[in-house]
């Protein structure tokens, strides 16, 4: 379980390359992560973010490209939140 005071000050970075050099970094923190994820979810695939990767995971979302880049977005999160659990 993730404590309200690492969730407050870990930030998580995500880094974009364009022809191997350093684009644009982006640091976001575990509750902006989880607040893109459950927005996209939602108004996507109508489901939970927590559902949506689920699903994911066991190959039974309908359109796994509508979500890609939350998938991507949710790889940023340690392996061991509690999102990611079954």
């Amino acid at each position: 379980m993730v404590s309200s005071t690492m969730a407050k000050t870990t930030k998580y970075r995500a880094v974009a390359r364009q022809n191997g050099n350093v684009g644009v970094i982006v640091k976001l923190s575990r509750s902006e992560i989880l607040s893109s994820l459950e927005k996209g979810a939602r108004d996507r695939v109508g489901m939970s973010a927590r559902l949506m990767l689920r699903r994911y995971r066991q190959g039974r979302l309908p359109d796994p490209t509508s979500v890609g880049d939350l998938i991507a977005l949710s790889n940023l999160l340690r392996k061991n939140d509690p999102i990611l659990a079954e």
